[in-house]
């Protein structure tokens, strides 16, 4: 309750903290969006582009949006771990229907993670992502 209080005081002053930065990158997330960002332009694996024919990890992207309603950086968290569990519901889901497929086919390293992240976070265009992240980074128990 009072994180959430103080939250209200402190993402502010983060957001002009990392104001020139924030711009940044918003212009090349919004140039990216203009563009038609991919997972293949970002070089996810095959297996894990899905079905192109419509948007793909939409639910994730959907959570990551409401990072921008989070209170606290508990919450900002909880958002970015069930964005992780949409990315992997959306990939089991996908290949479900394909019964032949073994599923350590299907075993992702870190790289193609960061890969799908990097288009999630590209496609929820979140605004002032690096004050969030650097919130995120100063008020996070160190054991979490």
């Amino acid at each position: 309750e009072i994180l959430s209080k103080i939250n209200y005081i402190i993402q502010p002053l983060y957001a002009m903290a990392y104001k020139s930065m924030d711009r940044f990158l918003d212009k090349k997330i919004i140039k990216l969006n203009l563009y038609g960002i991919t997972t293949e332009h970002l070089s996810v694996d095959k297996i894990f582009q899905l079905d192109t024919s419509q948007p793909v990890y939409q639910k994730a992207v959907d959570q990551f949006k409401k990072l921008i309603q989070c209170n606290n950086v508990y919450d900002m968290l909880s958002c970015l771990v069930k964005t992780r569990h949409f990315i992997l519901h959306d990939i089991k889901r996908y290949w479900d229907s394909y019964p032949t497929l073994h599923t350590n086919d299907l075993s992702m390293d870190s790289d193609q993670l960061i890969s799908i992240c990097s288009y999630v976070i590209i496609k929820a265009k979140v605004p002032h992502l690096n004050a969030r992240i650097a919130y995120m980074n100063d008020f996070v128990d160190e054991h979490i």
